[in-house]
């Protein structure tokens, strides 16, 4: 009796083990890199750091005509501008929303629908034919100010009685390599956490339309010459945290070749009754101390991606009134890239008001940021103008 008591023990005791190793392994790390860091964890503080690496110069060519001129013979080659634009899925789009804004919802940075929409990411890319080193996360803490301790996932904006808590975030770095070790980098990101909402305006939407890009860029040859770098952010909605941390822990190597950043944030049109454009926002919008917002906004510049937003609205055949480009950026992740004295846009659609002035959409951080608020084809436009310009840009650059 003693021995077979011994016996159950054991058993049970090594399924025990069985069962917390597949739990933590493998259930809570499908695609089975979580754990593949570039870096190690650092606090949001560190971040505040910012990279004074030189004067920020926008590229812009000179003459414009010239790049135009340059687009116009490599494209009547094979027309890859049109062709990019063509290969979008509406499908894996809404696909994308449906998941992470419906069956998962909030993404606060820290929670665990954070973590879930973390792993979905890196699922779909493993799917693509990402793979380490290729594909990889990022950690890092972000700093919450909170009306009580984290466990009770208060609000999280503008507490009476603030109480600093950290928490640990992913960014999720997928690479496609370009021709060569020294091709330049085009950086097309978006970031995945969210208010405490189903967030599909901000930002499933950028994360639908960032995977179906990886996904078409990888599967298709587009005759592509730079590398292009898909980053999915974390702790944006907390100050940047993500895209901040991200360039702070770069090398002066791979900094010197990153030569453009698409950043898209809000790439779906709300069914409100007002007139909806695209914005392309370029500049940081207001003066940063590395984090929070301290100066007076500043003016909205045109640089080597407006003109190739320009160049793509063209080819595409799109009512080019409805493009606001360039515009000014206010809170969103290209602020980062521009305060490393990088040229970044960040793509959105915005509300034109009666004025004329161009506001946020009203239902981003509410509960009526859901996919039933949205009109879903606009998804699918914004992609097209998105990979037209990527494919220009690189073009661009290959001169």
């Amino acid at each position: 009796m003693k021995t077979l008591r011994t016996v159950l023990i054991t058993v049970f005791v090594c399924m025990l083990i069985s069962a917390s190793f597949i739990y933590f392994y493998i259930l809570r790390d499908p695609a089975g890199i979580e754990g593949n860091h570039l870096e190690e964890s650092i606090p949001s503080e560190a971040i505040k750091t910012v990279h004074e690496k030189k004067e920020y110069v926008p590229v812009a060519p000179d003459p414009l005509e010239e790049l135009y001129k340059h687009l116009d013979e490599v494209n009547s080659k094979g027309d890859m501008v049109l062709r990019a634009a063509d290969l979008v899925n509406p499908d894996n789009l809404y696909e994308t929303v449906d998941v992470i804004c419906t069956q998962i919802g909030k993404r606060v940075s820290g929670e665990p629908e954070n973590y879930q929409a973390r792993q979905y990411i890196l699922g779909k890319l493993r799917d693509y034919g990402y793979e380490y080193p290729m594909l990889y996360t990022q950690g890092f803490y972000s700093k919450f100010e909170v009306k009580d301790p984290p466990e009770t996932r208060t609000d999280y904006y503008e507490p009476d009685d603030p109480v600093p808590v950290y928490r640990y975030s992913a960014n999720v770095i997928a690479k496609l390599p370009g021709k060569d070790s020294n091709a330049p980098i085009i950086i097309i990101a978006a970031h995945y956490d969210s208010a405490p909402t189903d967030a599909i305006i901000d930002n499933g939407s950028g994360v639908a339309l960032a995977l179906e890009a990886a996904r078409i860029m990888k599967e298709s040859d587009l005759g592509l010459n730079c590398e292009i770098r898909f980053c999915f952010f974390s702790g944006e909605e907390q100050g940047l945290h993500g895209a901040f941390s991200y360039m702070a822990t770069m090398d002066d190597e791979e900094y010197e070749k990153i030569a453009a950043i698409i950043n898209v944030d809000m790439a779906i049109m709300s069914t409100k009754n007002i007139e909806q454009v695209v914005s392309v926002g370029t500049d940081g919008g207001y003066d940063w101390d590395g984090i929070y917002r301290v100066g007076t906004k500043s003016e909205p510049h045109e640089n080597l991606i407006t003109y190739c937003t320009r160049y793509a609205y063209h080819k595409l055949g799109m009512d080019e009134t409805k493009l606001v480009c360039p515009y000014v950026n206010t809170m969103t992740d290209s602020v980062a890239f521009h305060r490393f004295r990088k040229d970044a846009v960040t793509f959105s659609y915005r509300e034109r008001n009666p004025d004329g002035t161009i506001s946020a959409p009203e239902y981003i951080h509410t509960e009526d940021d859901t996919i039933e608020n949205t009109v879903i084809s606009s998804m699918t436009d914004m992609t097209k103008i998105v990979m037209a310009t990527a494919v220009a840009c690189d073009q661009a650059l290959s001169r």
